[in-house]
């Protein structure tokens, strides 16, 4: 009864009998449900491929080999097998080994040769479904251990991606958060198969939400262009989950309930959605979701999880980097600071300097952190320690003094420090700050200002000038020095306080005029005035004045030079000039009468003497001091002492010469040619020259046209470079060059060779159609010789 009831309970098992033979399925079929199955026949290997894959799947598949002309037991089996997991039976005539094999290649759960006996064949099914519901049972053991193993791999994964996010934000500089979030994005939709990862910002004060950072999955529309400024109030219901620090989860967005949130999630075809809230200090901030689009997806905890340790390490992140910022504008705002700052911990030990501290003194930011301000020295004799800075400041909380620094250079730096503690939110110290200023410049600038107020001061006082200053506001005497009271006649209480109007009496009155050509920025420089004394005694003065300013007030700084005892001097000096201008002049009447009366003895001699020798030798030394005479008058009637025009000297010279041989060349007509360019020589050298041009012209007259009916004699002077050039030519019959140089007997070229020694200059002669003299002497007369 107990079995009977059993058997009842079980299931009663589906076969699909395929067999082309009608007899011989009907009667297999009866035997089969005799023994408890279902049966249903197929007759062609179509058939059972298309009853295989209806809604009621047979339990088991018996199946005949040769199926007509359809396709045979084995393809059937095979198509069957390729979309169904059933057990088949071969049931066949064949008992041909090769035939055998090659349907335990098809199916692994028996094959019945036919005529082998019903129990043969009750027996091979029900082993075939034992041995079938094993392979289940084995198979969905397997599909287990494998639904684990990825759950453990996909657990292992997401683990391994929260380390290496976690890894990678601790450490990350503020340059590259958003390379790295976007990065992270990416990773974390890959890894869920999002369809689109996103980060929203919330703003308060304009109750939006402000989508800030979005990866898409390839072909899934991007939607942060669309969504920078989302009401808040279209997400009421996500933000009340927010707030309270708790995520909106939904695996089917189309569950939810009318309204702004299902509205805005359907916009963007938004099937499941998982949005964490971005807590910080118990406020939220901002989301960071997944959206699928899709298709339906139900997220796992895992998901959730990784979601949440991101959203953490995100606010961590950027809180970290707005706090990199904060200190980074700091440290700019520090380093625009013309001050050196320095931040120590509190034993001493450099936590951080500015700009201003690194290039003051030459030592990099990296050689100071972390070392003792003892790096910056210090110099006892003058200002306090580094170990006293940090000593005092610690006892007293703050703490001001002038210490010495030396820069890398070896440069000594004079810096007003002022320190500080500083303290956290509970008052405690937890680090010292110190400003300094380097006064090194402005203590240069006060010594030498004392230098330059003491000097002043000196000279203010012991200067034997009138130096006076007065206020350029009211015009009052603020300070004279001893000599201006002393020549004024005044005691310097009389004069402090009193306008200088009042005491310094200009005949000119213009002691108001000055004032305002000063205060129009002019200065007064050396003017000539004339002062009157408290005994209205006269000085001479000559006075200079200008504006100084000091600290905020402006003065009149004026100075008076007494040229009273010069001015006479320059009166006494001037008479002298005109008496021995007088006596000059008188001088140079007589020189001149007493040259003219040699000249005038010399030619009543010439004509009373009866010897032609003798009168030509007295007319040669008239024509010498004609030469004398020409020399002195010009240098009387033009002023010229020093250097002479030599042309204008010369020219005369040589008309004097021919006036005075007019009538005694006998019947030779001679012309004189003269070529002057203008040279000015000293007056000495020139004497010398207008000898030489008397002599060489004198003899040409005598000697050059003897028995000739004509004649010409050229005389120029050119400046050649460095050196003058004189030329005496004639265009006679030549003179003998001994006669030239001077060996012979006559006086006249013994006296001109004598005289270009004197004036180391050189002569040269030249017999070609006439004879010519060319004298040669330096520009530079310091080559004359005495």
């Amino acid at each position: 009864m107990e079995q009977a009831a059993h058997k009842r309970a079980e299931k009663v098992k589906n076969i699909l009998l395929v067999e082309d033979e009608a007899i011989i399925a009907l009667c297999e079929q009866k035997f089969l449900e005799q023994n408890g199955f279902s049966v249903r026949i197929a007759n062609t290997g179509e058939a059972a491929v298309s009853q295989a894959a209806q809604n009621q799947q047979p339990d088991l598949i018996l199946m005949d080999i040769d199926l007509g002309s359809g396709i045979n037991g084995a393809e059937a089996a095979r198509q069957i097998l390729r979309r169904h997991d059933l057990p088949i039976v071969f049931l066949s005539s064949h008992t041909e080994p090769e035939v055998v094999e090659s349907t335990e290649a098809i199916s692994s759960y028996g094959y019945i040769v036919k005529n082998s006996g019903n129990t043969v064949l009750l027996a091979s099914i029900k082993m075939a479904l034992k041995l079938f519901q094993a392979h289940q049972r084995e198979k969905r053991k397997q599909e287990k251990l494998q639904h684990y193993e990825t759950i453990l791999r996909h657990q292992a994964g997401l683990h391994k991606l929260l380390i290496d996010m976690a890894t990678l934000y601790i450490n990350l500089p503020g340059a590259e958060v958003e390379t790295a979030i976007n990065n992270s994005l990416r990773q974390i939709g890959e890894f869920t198969m999002a369809d689109r990862v996103y980060i929203f910002d919330f703003d308060y004060a304009r109750n939006l939400a402000v989508n800030t950072y979005e990866w898409c999955a390839a072909g899934v529309p991007a939607q942060i262009d669309r969504l920078q400024a989302m009401p808040l109030a279209s997400i009421d219901e996500a933000m009340k989950l927010h707030r309270q620090g708790l995520p909106l989860h939904m695996d089917e967005v189309e569950r939810l309930a009318p309204g702004p949130l299902k509205a805005t999630l359907s916009e963007q075809g938004i099937q499941s959605i998982l949005v964490v809230p971005m807590m910080e200090n118990g406020r939220c901030i901002g989301s960071v979701g997944f959206d699928v689009v899709r298709q339906k997806h139900k997220f796992i905890s895992e998901e959730i999880e990784l979601l949440t340790v991101f959203t953490q390490l995100l606010v961590n992140v950027r809180q970290r980097k707005r706090n990199e910022e904060q200190l980074k504008l700091h440290s700019l705002v520090l380093d625009q600071i013309m001050d050196h700052v320095t931040i120590t911990d509190l034993n001493g030990r450099i936590l951080y300097v500015n700009k201003a501290e690194v290039d003051l003194f030459g030592i990099p930011a990296n050689h100071l952190i972390g070392h003792s301000t003892d790096r910056y020295g210090e110099d006892p004799s003058y200002g306090a320690t580094q170990r006293q800075i940090l000593e005092e400041t610690k006892n007293q909380g703050q703490y001001r003094t002038e210490v010495v620094n030396l820069a890398a250079d070896g440069s000594r730096h004079i810096m007003d420090c002022r320190t500080r503690e500083v303290l956290d939110d509970q008052g405690k110290a937890v680090a010292l700050c110190g400003i300094a200023t380097d006064i090194t410049e402005r203590k240069q600038i006060e010594q030498r200002l004392r230098y330059s107020e003491e000097k002043f001061s000196a000279i203010f006082h012991a200067s034997q000038n009138l130096v006076s200053l007065s206020d350029l506001e009211t015009g009052l005497f603020i300070e004279v020095n001893p000599a201006f009271c002393e020549k004024m006649g005044y005691r310097q209480e009389e004069v402090i306080g009193r306008k200088p109007a009042e005491i310094v009496r200009l005949e000119r009155a213009y002691t108001e005029e000055l004032r305002k050509r000063l205060i129009a920025g002019q200065i007064i420089r050396n003017e000539e005035a004339v002062l009157r004394t408290r005994d209205n005694k006269v000085l001479n003065v000559i006075l200079s004045g200008s504006i100084i300013q000091v600290a905020d007030r402006r003065y009149i700084l004026a100075v008076a030079v007494d040229i009273s005892g010069r001015r006479a001097m320059e009166q006494d000096l001037q008479r002298r000039m005109q008496e021995q201008d007088i006596l000059l002049r008188e001088t140079h009447h007589r020189i001149k009468n007493n040259i003219a009366s040699i000249h005038s003895l010399l030619s009543i001699q010439a004509n009373i003497t009866s010897s032609a020798e003798a009168g030509q030798v007295l007319q040669e030394a008239m024509s010498r001091v004609d030469s004398m005479y020409s020399l002195y008058a010009h240098m009387v009637n033009t002023d010229e002492y020093q250097d002479m025009d030599a042309g204008l000297y010369l020219g005369e010279l040589c008309d004097s010469v021919m006036e005075l041989f007019s009538g005694k060349l006998g019947e030779a007509a001679v012309k004189l040619e003269k070529n002057f360019e203008p040279v000015r020589i000293s007056s000495s050298r020139l004497s010398k020259i207008g000898i030489i041009v008397n002599e060489l012209l004198t003899n040409a007259l005598k000697y050059a046209f003897h028995r000739r009916a004509e004649g010409c004699i050229s005389v120029s002077l050119r400046l050649d470079n460095a050196s003058i050039e004189l030329t005496v030519s004639d265009d006679g019959k030549g003179m003998e060059s001994e006669k030239a140089s001077g060996s012979g007997k006559g006086f006249g070229l013994t006296l001109v060779h004598m005289l270009c020694e004197q004036l180391d200059a050189s002569l040269e002669q030249r017999n070609h159609c006439g004879t010519s003299f060319i004298l040669r002497l330096a520009v530079d007369e310091n080559k004359e010789k005495s």
